[in-house]
């Protein structure tokens, strides 16, 4: 929506609320929710700004589920570039969140408002590649060239002998691709020398028509070296090892600890977040004699005294004598009606809370709702944001324990 139509809607917006009169508090008090006092008025501001963001993760999604219309935006913004990036060859541009190169974003330079917006919110937001630990099939699907991660200095390698090869001879465009290149330094009867008479050598030159096979094998070897460890599928990874789950019973529902980014490319796009260390991954994996297992049954209830008080009780039971032992009565927000469920999860929560982060905790439960909503449909609701759920506030908090 415009600007100017969404300022005059929300000056009519207030002008019919007050009658007409001088406002008596500001608008973020009258945006604010019905639960804090307010009248939860619709800021058209932010929810544009919201929508906006659902276009940005549009454009932001690769492979056969992309929409067309955001290829012709990446062809737009390709062709769109400062004198700056001349030095890049347009066959190598992709995606500016996916690499380091610029595109113009004022009207006066002939961009689209449509495309001057995208680069807004990416922009404002701060979207960029992100990811505690990256799965390989999504490290070698990135663009080698100008890779986002890479150090600078790759630019430099862009224009010599051996990378034009590899761009128009070996069709070189993705880690994967520079690998495959790369692989030819690892033969056995491999010699360091484009006159190399090897295996692979005699492959590239017939397959390629390649004249320096041994040369563009150290070039791709050079681009991958400029990858930091967490983003070189090359180095080892976190949970490359990681530990089979043991034998659950048929009604367990195991939460995975593996917290890589799977897929493709559009998992590792992050919004709102905060930078991450680039050069090393964690360590994902705890030494099997540092962890702990507990056991931990909740429950929750509500009966018409409850309803009428508007609170819902809940129990946490770890063993006789174990100080995670509770029971107590939490507070219903004034929207939701008091249930069970909301008794359960705040008992997962609470005894999340109490709990050491290096514990395995196996909670026991009646509640299949529950049990889905933290574990089968979790990925779900967080890509909706939450909507429509009745208690999001429990679910983001309990979601944030279990993740860290």
């Amino acid at each position: 929506m415009p600007k100017h139509i969404v300022k005059r809607l929300t000056a009519q917006i207030k002008d019919f609320f007050w009658d007409w009169k001088q406002p008596l508090v500001n608008e973020e008090t009258l945006f604010a929710p019905f639960e804090k006092g307010s009248r939860a008025l619709l800021d058209l501001e932010t929810r544009n700004e919201a929508i906006e963001c659902t276009w940005v993760k549009s454009w932001l999604t690769f492979g056969p589920e992309r929409p067309l219309w955001a290829e012709f935006a990446d062809e737009l913004m390709r062709i769109n570039t400062p004198l700056t990036e001349e030095a890049i060859p347009i066959e190598t541009r992709i995606n500016i969140v996916l690499q380091q190169w610029k595109t113009r974003s004022k009207a006066g330079d002939g961009v689209p408002e449509d495309i001057r917006n995208l680069l807004q919110v990416v922009r404002n937001n701060e979207v960029r590649l992100e990811g505690l630990a990256i799965d390989r099939e999504v490290l070698t699907a990135m663009p080698i060239w100008v890779h986002r991660k890479a150090d600078k200095r790759g630019r430099r390698l862009m224009n010599s002998a051996a990378s034009q090869c590899l761009r128009n001879r070996h069709g070189v465009k993705t880690v994967e691709d520079a690998m495959t290149a790369e692989s030819t330094l690892g033969s056995a009867d491999h010699r360091s020398s484009d006159r190399c008479q090897c295996e692979d050598c005699e492959w590239t030159r017939c397959e390629y028509q390649c004249k320096t096979p041994h040369s563009c094998a150290k070039r791709a070897s050079s681009l991958l070296n400029l990858l930091p460890r967490k983003w070189d599928p090359r180095q080892p990874q976190p949970m490359d090892e990681f530990p089979p789950s043991n034998e659950q019973p048929a009604d367990t529902n195991p939460i995975s600890r593996d917290v890589r980014v799977k897929n493709t490319i559009s998992n590792a796009i992050r919004i709102f977040g905060n930078t991450l260390p680039e050069a090393e991954p964690p360590n994902l994996i705890l030494p099997p004699t540092q962890l702990t297992t507990q056991t931990i049954a909740v429950c929750g209830n509500h009966t018409s005294a409850h309803e009428l008080f508007h609170d819902t009780s809940y129990a946490i039971y770890a063993g006789e004598n174990n100080p995670l032992n509770q029971c107590g009565l939490i507070q219903t927000p004034p929207n939701l009606r008091p249930t069970r469920l909301n008794g359960e999860a705040a008992a997962v929560l609470i005894a999340l809370q109490q709990c050491p982060q290096d514990w395995e905790i196996h909670f026991i439960t009646s509640c299949k709702t529950l049990v889905s909503a933290i574990n089968t449909n979790a990925a779900k609701y967080e890509d909706e944001l939450y909507n429509g759920v009745k208690w999001p506030e429990l679910l983001r908090s309990i979601r944030a324990l279990i993740q860290q």
